[in-house]
């Protein structure tokens, strides 16, 4: 404890050198607070333009566009893009995937799947630039990957980060 000084026309203890150390403590905390704020503005956290992103196969048959940053027991989409694509397309998911995450919803439905091999293969019926989304709820936390690619054509191996 230090001793009383006289600051103006009052006594009081004041220790200048504790508060100044105090004062460097809350400037550190208030710019890490705008860090984490920015960083969840920017989608670091999910749901922004760093967590989405956009993946194409070397040929050009096959654009994904998914959420890198994905949330646990939250909606997350995979739009698939086939340029070139007419007829019957097969769309092959990795079963892993596909055991870590709830399928919601495919659209268009496909009019039939298969399984085998470590894979899950989606028929379609599509005409060329039609997309198709599947919709899927995470169901563990971590780091995932994924391949997705076209039946007898290249695959994607893509990684997505699933947070509490």
């Amino acid at each position: 404890m230090s001793d009383l000084k006289r600051v103006s026309e009052i006594e009081i203890n004041q220790d200048l050198d504790f508060q100044r150390v105090e004062w460097r403590i809350q400037r550190i905390g208030w710019v890490f607070i705008v860090i984490i704020a920015l960083a969840s503005i920017a989608g670091a956290f999910g749901g922004g333009p760093l967590a989405h992103q956009t993946r194409s196969t070397s040929s050009g048959d096959l654009v994904i566009e998914y959420d890198r940053i994905a949330r646990h027991a939250a909606i997350t989409r995979f739009d698939l893009h086939t340029p070139r694509a007419q007829g019957e397309v097969g769309v092959v998911f990795s079963t892993d995937y596909l055991h870590q995450a709830e399928l919601r919803t495919v659209m268009p439905e496909p009019d039939r799947t298969e399984s085998g091999a470590g894979n899950t293969t989606f028929y379609f019926n599509l005409e060329p630039n039609a997309t198709v989304s599947f919709v899927f709820e995470p169901d563990d936390i971590g780091l995932r990957t994924i391949q997705i690619g076209l039946r007898g054509g290249s695959a994607l191996r893509l990684k997505q980060f699933v947070l509490p």
